[in-house]
């Protein structure tokens, strides 16, 4: 009695723990359009952007000169980035039916276009677009961001 109690613990253990590291695993976004050369840096690592590219949390994607990326998150908010521009993903929480949103970018330098998805509209309090000197909150459907 005591190992199939001993078993079956371990199991829901192992579920709750695979459950766990797939939700940390879950894309956030896609690369939907490119232009030019665009890299994306996630874990100290660089990548080339390539077309239908997913982008996870803590993903940065930068520009050079001369390009740019469009960004389309699961929520439908899209997000077009410049030339010459660096922007984190540094938290994506779309979970309606749990009630949980969270969209924040770190936008370093450059330029981004936002267009509102989903997200934005059912809660547009918890959509931010931090600069190195300040911050934006969504107030409207459409907007643009530059960095110098």
């Amino acid at each position: 009695m005591k190992r199939s109690v001993l078993l079956l613990s371990l199991l829901i253990f192992l579920c709750l723990a695979t459950a766990a590291q797939s939700e940390t695993n879950t894309h956030v976004a896609n690369i939907k359009n490119l232009t030019g050369s665009v890299s994306i840096v996630r874990d100290t690592v660089r990548l080339a952007a390539e077309l239908g590219q997913q982008l996870f949390s803590a993903d940065t994607i930068i520009s050079s000169a001369d390009s740019s990326a469009g960004i389309l998150f699961t929520d439908g908010t899209s997000v077009s980035i410049g030339p010459a521009s660096e922007v984190n993903i540094t938290n994506y929480l779309f979970q309606p039916n749990n009630n949980e949103y969270d969209f924040s970018l770190y936008m370093n330098r450059g330029s981004a276009l936002y267009s509102n998805g989903k997200l934005g509209k059912l809660s547009p309090e918890s959509v931010k677009i931090h600069t190195p000197r300040a911050t934006v909150g969504v107030r409207g459907t459409r907007f643009i961001v530059k960095v110098d």
